[in-house]
């Protein structure tokens, strides 16, 4: 059973009943990521984050930690470019202490200046570590590349320089302007009743509305050309980008489908005709990433420099296909049956529901039940795969990134 309700200092509280769950899941999404961040702050979100969970006014990093761990249940949390979401699993009768501990947490941080020099150390080794792979390496540059001017474009965890530079006063103002109450969203999933939920959520999330800082909409517009980094690897990495959908796109269903066919799945185009015909690379596949003001769909992979080139032109050859004649019934019937037989079995789990809710409210105004997201899907026609596969697709714009050692470059 579904119910949603929103207090007078404008927080919305949303929860999904599950008959026959034992765990009660909660989640916090906080409408604030790092396309918010200015770019002398880049990381900001993130470092906020990993501060939350380093003590408050009344507890220590260890007595949060402690206190999760005494009851069996499970802290974690994650930022991205445009929104940062805490989650808990606890066992039902726990979930008071889990509301508690996140309310604390997140209106009541108290971003001591030894434990951020210590953080700093440690957000500084992530990124380190980033450094070393070359994936991580790729997917940044890529994003720099197909959005340079527009913060979508820059990576979520920031640079060493903006890390080193950030400052206590400043994570505690970037808190008090992102953290209000009509920028939150506290959802419940599994074995809990909407009534409690709602109470525990008025006792600690009692902060006043505030004012947020104002998104001024940027439209993601793709940047078109080639990059390539060179670097000695055994393998070259790629990644081939077209212009995707937002986010609230009525064509988004239509092009889910589309990426499942053409490089989304171990049946798609891509895998069958490059790695599995041909043998060209060991990965290679496609996905969709979406966002309010734009979207990418990504061809991305790795081979070894001898087979890169035919690869990527073979990519880039399926990719405008698609872009004349569309797919065909057959794909677009076992795409269709991907998405259901993924989204039933998802019912299964509590943390499911709880994404669906927090992502639904959060970027679309209301959660879309399970049998309203199949029947949008079932909604899409061969016609429509064909229309948004010229939207997407037509003009051939791309933008190219490699990573490694290809010959002659």
């Amino acid at each position: 059973m579904y119910a949603e309700s929103t207090l007078p200092n404008g927080l919305r509280v949303a929860s999904h009943r599950r008959e026959g769950a034992h765990a009660a899941c909660l989640g916090i999404w906080i409408d604030v990521g790092s396309r918010d961040e200015p770019a002398a702050q880049g990381g900001i979100s993130h470092a906020l984050e990993h501060m939350l969970f380093k003590g408050t006014a009344r507890r220590s990093a260890q007595a949060i930690a402690e206190e999760f761990d005494a009851v069996g249940g499970q802290l974690d949390a994650f930022t991205d470019r445009e929104a940062t979401t805490f989650y808990a699993t606890v066992l039902p009768e726990d979930l008071p202490l889990a509301m508690e501990i996140l309310g604390d947490m997140l209106t009541h941080p108290l971003l001591d200046a030894q434990e951020w020099r210590r953080e700093q150390d440690v957000l500084l080794e992530e990124e380190r570590e980033r450094a070393d792979s070359p994936e991580e390496q790729l997917h940044d540059a890529f994003m720099r590349a197909c959005w340079p001017a527009h913060p979508l474009g820059r990576p979520v965890s920031g640079s060493a320089a903006t890390i080193s530079a950030l400052t206590p006063a400043e994570l505690g103002a970037f808190h008090a302007a992102h953290y209000s109450p009509p920028r939150l969203i506290v959802a419940g999933a599994g074995a809990l009743e909407h009534d409690r939920l709602l109470t525990l959520a008025r006792d600690h999330f009692e902060a006043p509305a505030g004012d947020a800082p104002r998104r001024e909409p940027q439209p993601a517009t793709l940047n078109t050309g080639a990059l390539h980094l060179s670097q000695e690897l055994e393998q070259v990495h790629f990644c081939l980008g077209a212009p995707g959908l937002s986010l609230t796109d009525n064509d988004r269903f239509a092009l889910y489908l589309l990426d499942l066919a053409v490089g989304g799945s171990s049946s798609s185009r891509l895998f069958q005709q490059i790695r599995e015909q041909r043998g060209l690379c060991y990965s290679i596949g496609s996905e969709l990433s979406s966002y309010r003001e734009g979207g990418l769909w990504t061809v991305s992979g790795s081979a070894s420099p001898s087979h890169a080139e035919a690869a990527l032109d073979l990519a880039r050859q399926e990719m405008q296909s698609v872009a004349r004649n569309g797919i065909d019934a057959t794909e677009l019937e076992r795409a269709r049956r991907q998405v259901r037989a993924a989204l039933l079995m998802s019912l299964d789990a509590p943390g499911s529901w709880l994404a669906a809710i927090g992502h639904g409210l959060l970027f679309h105004g209301r959660y879309r039940t399970p049998e309203e997201t199949l029947a949008r899907y079932e909604a899409v026609t061969l016609d429509d795969c064909r229309r948004v596969a010229e939207r997407c697709l037509g003009d051939g714009a791309t933008m190219r990134v490699t990573l490694g050692a290809l010959p002659g470059a």
